[in-house]
C-alpha cells in the first residue's frame, strides 16, 4: 500500500511540477528554472545511494543495521512534511495562468507579485490577458480534450508526438535500467558488494552535478543543441561500455565504470533535465498528464525487462540496444524537434499548432 501511494504521489509530482515552474517563471528564466526538477530528483537519488552505504554486506540476520532501510524510508516523511508546510504557509497562491483561466485577474496579479515587481507584474498581467483574449477571439480556444489529444485531433499531432518522443527516448536511453540496477551491474563488471555501492553513489553524484550548472547553458545554446550533443555522447559511451562488459573480455573494472559515469554525465547535461523543461514548455496540462502516464509505463517497461534481457542476451547486447535507441534519439531531435529558447508558452503553442502535422 505504501509503495502504491508513493508511486501515485510521484506521478502527480512529475505532472504538476514542470507545469508549475513553467507558469511561474519569467520567460527569460524558463530554461534555468526548468532544470530544478532534475536537480531535486538527482539530489534525492544521491542521498538514497549515500544512505545505502550503511547497509551491511553480510550477517543480515544478526547485524542491527539490517533494519537501516526503515530509516531510509522514514526520512521521506520529513521531506513530504516540509513541502506541505511550505505550500501551506509560504507559497499559498496558485499560478497566474490558473487564476486567469478562472477569470480572477486580482488573484493573478497577486500571484505575479511573488515573482515580479509591482509595476512589472501589472505589465505581465496585461500581456497575459491580451494573449488570452486573442485566443478566445480565434476560431476556437486551444483546449483539446483528453480524447482529442489521444487521437491527435485539433492540430495536436506534433504536440503529442514531441511529448511522447521526449519521454520515450528519455526512458529507453537506458538511464533508469543503469541507475536501478547499478549495484548489480558494477558487481557484474567485477566490483565487490561494498565497492559496487560506492560506484553507485559516485554515479548518483555524477548525475546530480551537471544539473547544477546546465541551467547556465540551456538558454544560451538551446534545448535542441544540448540534446543532440548529449545523444552523441551517450551513444558512444554505451557502445564502449558494452564492449568492455563482454563475457570474453578481462578488463580492469575502471574502464567500464569510467564510460558508465561519462554516459551518466552526458545524460545529466541533456535529456535528463531538458525532458522536464521541454515538456513543461510545450505541453498543455491535459497533454502533460497523458505523456507522464506513458512515461511511467515506459519506466516500468525498462526496469522490468532489463534483468530479463540481461539474463537472456547478456549485458553487452542490452547496452548496445540502448546505444541504438540513443542514436535514434539523435536523429529524431535533429529532424523533428522545434527550438523553444526565448519563447513564451503562448508562442510555443501557436508554433505547434502552425506546424501540427
Amino acid at each position: 500500500i505504501g509503495r502504491f501511494i508513493s508511486g501515485f504521489s510521484v506521478g502527480i509530482y512529475a505532472t504538476i511540477v514542470p507545469l508549475y515552474i513553467n507558469e511561474t517563471s519569467p520567460t527569460e528564466m524558463s530554461g534555468k528554472m526548468g532544470t530544478l526538477v532534475q536537480i531535486q530528483a538527482t539530489s534525492g537519488i544521491s542521498v538514497g545511494y549515500a544512505s545505502a552505504l550503511v547497509l551491511p554486506t553480510g550477517n543480515y540476520k544478526s547485524d542491527p543495521l539490517t533494519y537501516w532501510w526503515m530509516v531510509m524510508f522514514g526520512f521521506q516523511i520529513f521531506i513530504a512534511l516540509f513541502q506541505f508546510l511550505v505550500f501551506k504557509c509560504v507559497h499559498k497562491l496558485e499560478t497566474p495562468t490558473w487564476y486567469l483561466n478562472k477569470s480572477s485577474s486580482e488573484s493573478a496579479l497577486e500571484s505575479l507579485k511573488q515573482v515580479y515587481t509591482e509595476e512589472s507584474a501589472s505589465e505581465k498581467l496585461q500581456k497575459m490577458k491580451s494573449t488570452k483574449d486573442s485566443e478566445l477571439n480565434s476560431s476556437y480556444e486551444y483546449n483539446p480534450s483528453y480524447l482529442d489529444l489521444l487521437l491527435c485531433k485539433q492540430n495536436t499531432n506534433r504536440l503529442m508526438r514531441l511529448g511522447y518522443a521526449v519521454y520515450f527516448l528519455q526512458q529507453f536511453s537506458g538511464i533508469n535500467a543503469i541507475l536501478t540496477f547499478s549495484t548489480s551491474i558494477f558487481g557484474h563488471l567485477g566490483g565487490g558488494t561494498f565497492m559496487s555501492r560506492v560506484y553507485t553513489l559516485v554515479s548518483g553524484v555524477v548525475l546530480m552535478l551537471p544539473s547544477l550548472f546546465v541551467s547556465s547553458f540551456v538558454d544560451k545554446l538551446g534545448r535542441r543543441a544540448l540534446l543532440i550533443v548529449g545523444c552523441v555522447g551517450m551513444s558512444v559511451c554505451l557502445l564502449f561500455t558494452g564492449f568492455f562488459a563482454g563475457p570474453l573480455e578481462d578488463w580492469n573494472i575502471l574502464f567500464p565504470v569510467l564510460f558508465i559515469l561519462l554516459y551518466i554525465l552526458f545524460y545529466g547535461t541533456s535529456i535528463g533535465p531538458i525532458c522536464w523543461l521541454y515538456s513543461g514548455e510545450i505541453l498543455t496540462p491535459r497533454a502533460m498528464s497523458i505523456c507522464v502516464a506513458f512515461s511511467r509505463l515506459f519506466f516500468t517497461t525498462v526496469v522490468f525487462t532489463f534483468p530479463l534481457l540481461k539474463e537472456l542476451l547478456g549485458l553487452s547486447i542490452v547496452l548496445w540496444v540502448y546505444t541504438g535507441i540513443c542514436f535514434l534519439a539523435l536523429v529524431y531531435f535533429s529532424v523533428d524537434m522545434i527550438e523553444t529558447k526565448g519563447l513564451s508558452k503562448q508562442e510555443i503553442q501557436k508554433l505547434l499548432r502552425k506546424k501540427g502535422k
